[in-house]
């Protein structure tokens, strides 16, 4: 008998609007002044998130999810602008 079934949702079966791209490329347009293109932060997302894998076997505080997530987040936008400006994007 089947107890549990896993499966992904976003962006399998559902799309967000707008999506987590968009929603990073407004924010950083609002606070560097930069215009940034979703290609940059795409690779952006693919570079971070193999670089900053998410456990939550280790991550099992809430202090420890506001740091992993304060450091996720300043990587991606960091990351974000450099790919822009290495293809000439900002």
């Amino acid at each position: 008998m089947i107890k549990n079934v896993l499966f992904d949702y976003v962006n399998t079966l559902a799309y967000i609007s707008p999506t987590r791209e968009e929603i990073l490329q407004k924010f950083i347009k609002e606070n560097s002044q930069k215009e940034v293109k979703i290609s940059d932060i795409t690779t952006a997302f693919k570079e971070v998130d193999e670089l900053t894998p998410y456990s939550s076997v280790q991550i099992n505080t809430e202090a420890k999810k506001q740091d992993f997530y304060d450091s996720y987040n300043k990587k991606l936008f960091d990351k974000s602008v450099a790919n822009a400006m290495a293809n000439d994007n900002v």
